[in-house]
């Protein structure tokens, strides 16, 4: 089906550093990538925190200016503007990857770099719509043990054998397994966590001196229970106890039956009974043997206040003494007649959890799936990057989710040597380059999110990218480039990559396919506007501009062609240089400095010296018998009177050429005026005569030489891997200058 036209554009004033800006018409519908370049400084990172502002929903200010701000932008049809809602903006389905966040916590921490954010969103949802009935549960919990509720999770967990990152749900499943028909024992009721479980009373509860006098105690009761004619061991003082209890509670005796002991007693009321058990209790108690042991668990419970609370416990309920002999299985007893007592709270609870218990089991799963992508990724980046660490996943789904650990780990290694390290040691020892790599692996994961949500909801997003590849060296610089090349062809998403980089910016267009329409560059006016435009330069342009177009020869009046022929001096002039043809490499020098022979070199001549360097045919141009400064004269007034801004290369080496020679002519006209003689250089020339020179000039001579000493040397020593300087250069500026240095020589 074929698609509509999909457009980006919009305009942009007072939006940080964009004074005014106008993004001119992006056209992703038959390729969805773009590229602008831009010198440093002028509006990558304005304009990227402008969209990074919009897609979170804020509108873009000048953070210096009180200036007003406003934009419109529109892109596949979604529009907004500095008037609409977060909504609005939220919606337009931009996504911003910034250069570089030195503390990689621009999005989430490091440690939670691999939680799906969906998915993750889902199971709070769920979790959360539970909070109101976990809240009451706690509160409940609370007062019936006396532990603090922010700490009721914490302990209870940790009696019951669950990990910290296990939820509600899973304690009522163990309950439910484990205890499927607990209820209240009466022996625990009214008895609160903390009395019997302070950091005190466990000190001596734990004590083995104390264990051993509880361990006696439990086997001389039950000896003296054997002896007794109402208790046995199969029905001993607990039993009997319980058994009593249940007598009022399901009125037995008002039934009219009656108990018959074995040693012929008849039991017909539930008084009775009591009286009958507290007799026989009575006698086993008073016994001298159990009496003693007694006495020593009392004695160590005098230790502090808070284990003497435990001694008024048992004192009042010596029952509880058979409990002490396993302190696990008594910290799960009180916390099931806690449970017990509250046990709607419970019942409801449970029963919600259980509703949501299919879907939070399917999130897991999907959460385990995703598992597989993000092991890829890492995979990739450990093969891809040159970094002194490989990354491990090495936690499960519930921490996916939960984001309650650290999921990834560092394993850094120098030669044989190999050390697991955590996130923060890692960033103390890594470069500047490394901990970009680093930020790379978190901007991969984030657009693995993005590629599943555009996915699911057949929606498009725009990516953003300010300059990822600043400051990477060669290998991870094209290792980045790959990556960019793989989310390029995700489907529903649209890619526009920013740069100061020419390097880079040449890479990308080629290695991505990214059509010559789609290429742009912005550069700043002298009013400080911001000027977008069609860009080309994307292959060599020395091979296909000089080599390609003028070795014909056929030059006659096709003023790009004309351009480039003079254009083309430093270019054949470095040829020249590498084939050690070093009287070609003077000749050219002679046109690129002032010397005694520059006013006089004619087209042709220039046309012959390039012809020793490589095979051209012969010369068409109407007059070459012209001189090549006259020309270059020619070219330069013509250029300087284009008051528009041009992104043109062959334009700003002509007139960074013509600068200099104008230079050159004022400086020897300074050296007449003086009598004296400048010298002849065969390094930096320019440079040497305004060192000799400059304590003769007036202010502004001094500071328009100065700047053109700034600007030309880089741009006419320049060959196919160096004429970023040239391009950053505004258009402008270069006429600024020309338009300067040649009123000097008026």
């Amino acid at each position: 089906m074929k698609r509509g036209r999909q457009m980006l554009k919009g305009k942009f004033n007072n939006c940080y550093g964009l004074k005014s800006f106008e993004l001119e018409m992006i056209n992703f519908t038959y390729n969805n990538k773009a590229l602008i370049y831009s010198p440093n400084g002028v509006m990558k990172t304005s304009f990227a925190k402008s969209l990074d502002d919009i897609q979170n929903g804020i509108i873009p200010e000048d953070r210096i200016f009180t200036k007003v701000p406003k934009f419109e932008l529109e892109y596949k049809g979604r529009k907004c503007n500095t008037e609409d809602s977060t909504e609005v903006l939220k919606a337009m389905g931009l996504y911003v990857i910034h250069s570089f966040n030195e503390s990689l916590e621009a999005k989430e921490s490091i440690s939670t770099l691999l939680v799906d954010r969906l998915l993750k969103k889902e199971y709070e949802d769920i979790i959360g719509s539970l909070e109101g009935e976990v809240k009451i549960f706690i509160n409940a919990l609370n007062s019936k043990s006396q532990v603090s509720k922010n700490n009721v999770k914490d302990v209870l967990f940790t009696d019951f054998k669950l990990t910290k990152d296990q939820e509600w749900l899973d304690l009522f499943k163990k309950i439910t397994e484990k205890y499927p028909s607990f209820e209240t024992t009466e022996d625990l009721r009214g008895l609160d966590y903390n009395t019997i479980f302070n950091a005190k009373a466990i000190k001596i509860l734990e004590n083995p001196k104390f264990k051993r006098s509880i361990e006696r105690y439990i086997e001389i009761l039950d000896d003296l229970i054997k002896q007794s004619t109402f208790l046995t061991k199969g029905f001993d003082d607990y039993k009997a106890d319980q058994l009593g209890k249940s007598f009022g509670k399901y009125d037995l005796f008002a039934a009219k039956h009656i108990i018959k002991l074995n040693d012929g007693t008849e039991i017909q009321s539930s008084s009775e009974w009591e009286i009958k058990y507290k007799e026989e209790m009575s006698r086993v108690e008073k016994a001298p043997e159990l009496k003693k042991v007694y006495s020593e668990i009392s004695k160590m419970l005098n230790g502090s206040e808070e284990s003497r609370s435990l001694k008024e416990i048992l004192k009042s309920n010596k029952q509880l003494i058979r409990y002490l002999d396993d302190l696990d299985d008594l910290k799960i007893k009180l916390w099931l007649n806690y449970i017990a007592e509250s046990r709607g709270v419970y019942d409801n609870l449970q029963l919600r959890f259980e509703s949501a218990e299919k879907r939070i089991g399917e999130i897991f799963d999907e959460a385990n799936k995703r598992r597989d992508v993000w092991v890829k990724i890492v995979e990739d980046f450990n093969a891809r990057f040159n970094v002194p660490f490989k990354i491990r996943i090495k936690n499960q789904a519930h921490v996916l989710l939960k984001s309650e650990a650290p999921n990834i780990v560092f394993d850094y290694e120098r030669g044989a040597d190999k050390v697991e390290k955590a996130h923060k040691e890692l960033m103390s020892v890594l470069s500047m380059g490394e901990k970009r790599a680093l930020y790379l692996l978190q901007i991969l994961f984030d657009i693995e999110l993005k590629k599943s949500e555009v996915l699911t909801s057949g929606d498009s997003v725009l990516v953003v990218v300010d300059d990822i590849a600043d400051s990477f060296d060669y290998k991870n610089k094209y290792a980045i480039i790959e990556y960019l090349k793989e989310i390029s062809e995700a489907k529903n998403l649209d890619l526009l990559i920013l740069t100061h980089n020419f390097d880079f910016y040449r890479t990308v267009a080629s290695r991505l396919d990214i059509k010559r329409e789609n290429t742009f560059i912005v550069q700043r006016d002298e009013n400080d506007n911001l000027i977008m435009s069609k860009f080309g330069y994307t292959k060599d342009v020395f091979k296909r501009m000089v080599v390609e177009k003028l070795k014909n020869g056929k030059i006659n009046t096709d003023t790009q062609k004309t351009k480039w022929l003079i254009a083309g001096i430093p270019f054949f002039r470095n040829i020249a240089d590498y084939m050690g043809k070093d009287d070609v490499y003077a000749e050219l020098t002679n046109l690129l400095h002032l010397k005694t022979k520059t006013d006089t070199i004619t087209i042709n001549d220039l046309w012959s010296e390039y012809q020793k360097v490589i095979a051209l045919e012969p010369l068409v141009i109407p007059d070459a018998s012209k001189t090549v400064m006259k020309l270059l004269s020619d070219l330069s007034a013509q250029i300087s009177s284009v008051q528009a801004e041009e992104a043109c290369l062959e334009n700003k080496i002509i007139l960074s050429i013509a600068v200099r020679i104008e230079a050159e002519k004022f400086m020897l006209k300074k050296y007449n005026e003086s009598k004296m003689t400048p010298l002849q250089s065969d390094s930096n020339q320019t440079r040497e005569w305004f060192e000799g020179i400059k304590a003769r000039l007036l202010p502004e001579e001094h500071k328009i030489l100065e700047q053109v000493n700034m600007v030309t040397p880089e741009n006419i020593h320049i060959n196919a891997f160096m004429y970023e300087p040239i391009i950053d250069l505004s258009d402008w500026h270069l006429k600024k200058i020309y338009s300067d240095i040649k009123l000097l020589n008026a």
